[in-house]
């Protein structure tokens, strides 16, 4: 006879992210592809994973099914993320790379039908198995959610597809017997069981005397694929990437050193910049300074940043008035949203673009420069002095070393009102740069670029005073285009063809939209990513070239949970256009992007009794997105640093289990931290996290 009560079959899988909307689970416990995100951490005090003991005490989420036939049953991970570097000799892989195999993604569900997740497990599919005898032999019986028709119906005679680009009927889908709609943001989830695993280094970045990381941006370094974080380093220290770390101590001042910015150029060069926040009684005010470690770390005194060691001096956050009597206005605040760009020729020179909003003037400016070698002038990367008494920083004397783009108060003279949020990005194929300037305007988003050219010296010729709009009769002038409504929080990057990639929050809708330009005089396709609450705050965005496209990548929050998001093009059409590139119709997700909640926690107590605690994640902070590439190709990520030139962007080197490490910053420069990927072609975040009301770190999440 034929026995049909023993197969295994998975009705439901609670994670720590059922309990955000405990009436209809799915909604964020499920990403837009149906996959469930669950978290390997590691507890309070204890150091990232430099170590393979390390590693092994880290602690990994507990899972809950419910189904059919499950007592009895182990737990078994598949490992077939595409993405995932699985153990092996081959290509881009190493038997030290990071351990993702069969002997250690197993677990036996126990009684209440609860399983942690497995030490050795990589993201995938997840089946439940079980030993039965018949007759004389012993059979080995999977479930059958990954295995089953998903457009099962029977005789029911509504049909849908579900289909990418498809939201899905709820109405249909109920009546199809392997689909799970939820009615609210998905209709396209099904019975498949696929978890993703994130990893999270909790450590991977921590402040001076274990203080305060804050006001953090994260880049991968293109030369030897380490991460790097340039943050405000407790209550008045900077920090940003040394030659050979992810950060050190690099500039102090008397007061909060924030608003901070931090990019690479190809050669592997940092750039950053940062605000000395000090208003003395005696009248001095602090000076926005623009550093490289290619020209060594500026000091520890409290009056480096007013010094003029390794730092051009560039601003200052008081402006004197018109008859240098006293200061028209002295703002902590005043310089905001910072971005810079890179571009290298001739071997050795590098184009530095950096935009920013000047709160005190409402103006968006741009500032450029060649950078030839040592600390030095470059442009208009100049250096004026300490900003006592507002000495050399009267506004006249500002607009001989800076362009403005946008000038609230004089929209005719410029390319029109300025507002608080803007970023810049640089062509690397074209023989000039031309550079492309993105920004809110407090109502709608604009996008503007020029070509800029260079002297006789191979360096950046460049414009004081204000923009000036394209014309007939202008033709070098900026070519200006109003992208969308919204805009706030805008971010861009340029992938490896010079396509260009934008990311913003609608104001209006509360929502994420992205912005394709497949170059710079293109047509802009505008869609939107992720609609379903209030989403699409505090982002940034990167790009990589996955076989013969460009995706995108996307780090953002939302009001509910407060975790961090993720987002990237899982599924994208065959021509990028607006309706094509819609992860989202009517708050339902279409399957062209892969959207997440990120199970970023807390954990509270030891061992088997462990729980998650709760999100530590600090909120209204700027969630950094990163990818690893080798010639704009997404690339594994690094483990560790190679011993040669080969060895970039593969999992490679002699510590098995490394992910990341971090050590704590003090006076001393050489007391550094350091931080990699874990071996996967996944793309990596950060984010400041809440150790306890006096430590704050950077937290970084990837999935395995």
């Amino acid at each position: 006879y034929y026995q049909m009560d023993i197969v295994p079959y998975i009705r439901e899988v609670k994670t720590s992210l059922s309990e955000v909307n405990s009436g209809n689970p799915t909604v964020y416990s499920r990403t837009a592809l149906g996959h469930y995100p669950v978290y390997v951490t590691f507890a309070s005090d204890t150091s990232a994973a430099n170590t393979a003991s390390a590693y092994d005490s880290r602690f990994c989420e507990k899972i809950q099914l419910t189904g059919f036939n499950l007592a009895g049953c182990t737990l078994n991970f598949e490992n077939d993320d595409p993405n995932t570097l699985k153990k092996g000799t081959g290509t881009n892989q190493n038997a030290n790379g990071l351990v993702v195999d069969g002997t250690t993604s197993v677990v036996t569900l126990s009684t209440d039908l609860k399983g942690r997740i497995p030490k050795g497990a990589g993201s995938g599919h997840v089946n439940v198995s079980k030993n039965v005898t018949v007759g004389e032999s012993t059979v080995t019986i999977k479930s059958l959610n990954n295995l089953n028709n998903n457009n099962a119906k029977g005789s029911v005679n509504a049909s849908a597809t579900g289909a990418v680009g498809e939201t899905g009927d709820t109405t249909v889908f109920v009546d199809y017997y392997n689909r799970q709609p939820n009615g609210v943001n998905n209709n396209r989830l099904t019975d498949d069981v696929y978890i993703d695993i994130w990893e999270f280094n909790r450590e991977a970045a921590r402040a001076d005397n274990d203080g305060q990381v804050d006001n953090l941006e994260m880049k991968i370094n293109p030369s030897d694929r380490r991460i790097g974080f340039a943050f405000s380093n407790g209550s008045t220290r900077f920090a940003m990437p040394g030659f050979t770390n992810s950060y050190q101590q690099w500039n102090r001042s008397y007061d909060y050193m924030s608003y901070n910015a931090l990019t690479y150029d190809s050669q592997g060069y940092a750039y950053g910049v940062s605000v000395g926040g000090d208003i003395s009684s005696g009248g001095a005010a602090d000076v926005f300074s623009f550093m490289s470690n290619r020209w060594g770390w500026v000091g520890t005194s409290q009056n480096s940043n007013k010094g003029n060691n390794n730092n051009r001096r560039m601003e200052s956050i008081g402006q004197q008035n018109a008859n240098n009597t006293s200061f028209a206005f002295r703002k902590k605040d005043r310089f905001q949203s910072q971005s810079i760009a890179t571009r290298v020729h001739n071997s050795t020179y590098t184009d530095v673009f950096l935009a920013y909003y000047d709160l005190g003037n409402d103006e968006i400016r741009l500032k450029v420069g060649t950078v030839t070698g040592g600390s030095a002038n470059y442009g208009q990367l100049k250096d004026i002095n300490d900003g006592m008494n507002g000495t050399s920083h009267k506004y006249t004397d500002q607009m001989n070393r800076n362009l403005v783009i946008a000038k609230t108060s004089d929209t005719d003279n410029t390319l029109g009102s300025a507002g608080p949020y803007v970023s810049v990005g640089v062509t690397q194929k074209t023989t000039n740069p031309v550079v492309v300037v993105v920004w809110y305007d407090g109502s709608n988003l604009q996008y503007a670029y020029r070509t800029y050219t260079y002297d006789n010296n191979n360096t950046l010729n460049t414009i004081n005073g204000n923009a000036v709009k394209y014309t007939e009769t202008n033709t070098t002038g900026w070519r200006v285009q109003e992208l969308t409504s919204g805009g706030e929080y805008c971010q861009l990057a340029i992938g490896s063809d010079d396509s260009i990639h934008i990311a913003a929050y609608d104001t209006a809708e509360a929502n994420l939209k992205y912005i394709y330009i497949p170059s710079v005089g293109g047509t802009p396709q505008v869609a939107t990513v992720d609609s379903y609450g209030d989403v699409g705050s505090n982002l940034t965005i990167d790009v990589a070239k996955v076989g013969t496209k460009q995706i995108p990548y996307i780090g953002y929050t939302a009001s509910e949970p407060e975790q961090p998001r993720y987002a990237y093009l899982a599924n994208p059409p065959t021509t990028y256009t607006s309706s094509a590139l819609d992860g989202v119709t009517g708050d339902l997700y279409t399957g062209v992007w892969e959207t997440t909640v990120v199970p970023t926690t807390g954990v509270d107590g030891t061992g088997a009794d462990a729980t998650a605690s709760g999100t530590q994640m600090i909120t209204d902070r700027k969630i950094s997105v990163g990818v690893w590439k080798n010639a704009g190709d997404i690339a594994y990520s690094t483990t560790i640093k190679g011993t040669d030139a080969t060895t970039k962007g593969t999992a490679s080197g002699t510590i098995s289990y490394k992910s990341s490490y971090a050590n704590a910053t003090t006076d001393s420069n050489t007391a550094a931290g350091e931080c990699y990927g874990n071996g996967s072609k996944n793309g990596v975040l950060a984010y400041v996290v809440m150790k306890d009301a006096q430590t704050y770190n950077a937290e970084t999440a990837q999935k395995r």
